[in-house]
């Protein structure tokens, strides 16, 4: 199961907006909500989210051009 897919829209959106230094602690305190029920698992949202962030800024950079 993609970790990704078990955040509720707005808690990703508020991940994807955080530092990369708060990521886990962000993602802890989420994991502690009775939604989670500590089914969070820190260090590999934490690197999905970096992943995420890596591949959507590479999608937006500009392509060389050719002359």
């Amino acid at each position: 199961m993609d970790p990704l897919s078990l955040l509720r829209p707005n808690d990703l959106a508020c991940l994807l907006s955080l530092e990369a230094s708060l990521l886990p602690g962000a993602i802890l305190r989420l994991n502690r909500q009775p939604r989670y029920h500590n089914g969070l698992n820190a260090i590999v949202l934490t690197a999905e989210l970096l992943e995420l962030r890596q591949a959507a800024m590479e999608h937006k950079r500009p392509v060389p051009s050719k002359r």
